[in-house]
């Protein structure tokens, strides 16, 4: 009985969310899935800034209040301060690309609310245009406007990795930009970690989150690689559409030949 308890708490504490690894249990808040991290990355990558307000360099945040139900879902309740509609309805629209994890009490899902505060900055969006190489996503604005995330069964075609030259594969770019975290080689540290991501219809990835987690900075290093691909977004009905797919990034020490699986298969 007790190795059942046991199993059932780790299987709770994967579902809580990446930014609530290794807190004591207690009563954890709603969080971004897959940190605060993972949400400036979606801004980064996902943000139009509305043409008249940047045309005259007009700055705003935005804020709502949003409820994340114990199943995952949410829905925005409130606002806690507008701006234009311009400025309202693209935090919005920021806001239902995100995933969240519900609060947790001893393990268990809560329902509870969190706050989302979207700032907009003229010049650090031109900034942020520089770093992503465009000024708006590919496949903007999207045809499918409930922002509906699609599982691979239900779309015509998968996402398809754009693999850069000199690379036979996915697997192949990953492992050979793949460096070893230094604390994960001290220790002797091999096994996998499994990633959980959106590749949005702009060909980025949103919302990376490790289904299976492994430590001692190989989530992260993964993390960084499969961030370096850009993606031909999945099809539905013959328009391109959000889908989530996962991939499986294997550490094996510098003696041990790495191992990989397609993503589309998972």
């Amino acid at each position: 009985m007790k190795a059942v308890v046991f199993s059932f708490f780790l299987v709770l504490q994967t579902l809580l969310g990446f930014s609530q690894f290794g807190k004591s249990i207690g009563l954890i808040e709603a969080d971004y899935r897959g940190g605060k991290g993972e949400f400036k990355k979606l801004l980064l990558h996902e943000m139009v800034y509305p043409k008249e307000e940047l045309a005259n360099q007009v700055s705003a945040k935005v804020g709502y209040e949003i409820l994340v139900h114990p199943d995952f879902s949410f829905e925005i309740v409130r606002p806690l301060f507008t701006a234009s509609a311009a400025f309202n309805k693209e935090a919005i629209r920021l806001i239902k690309m995100t995933k969240f994890s519900p609060a947790a009490q001893d393990g268990f899902p809560l329902e509870s609310s969190k706050q989302v505060i979207i700032k907009f900055n003229p010049k650090k969006y031109a900034k942020m245009v520089e770093e992503r190489g465009y000024e708006i996503p590919k496949n903007f604005p999207l045809a499918d406007s409930t922002l509906l995330v699609y599982e691979l069964t239900n779309v015509e075609r998968a996402p398809q990795p754009i693999i850069p030259k000199g690379y036979n594969s996915l697997n192949d770019f990953i492992y050979s930009n793949l460096v070893y975290p230094p604390h994960a080689l001290k220790m002797n540290m091999t096994g996998k970690t499994i990633l959980d991501f959106i590749v949005e219809a702009s060909g980025e990835i949103s919302n990376v989150y490790p289904t299976h987690y492994l430590g001692g900075g190989c989530y992260e290093e993964a993390r960084r690689v499969l961030g370096k691909i850009k993606w031909e977004p999945a099809i539905k009905n013959g328009k391109p559409v959000r889908c989530k797919i996962s991939h499986t990034v294997y550490f094996n020490l510098p003696n041990q030949s790495p191992k990989g699986r397609d993503p589309i298969a998972e």
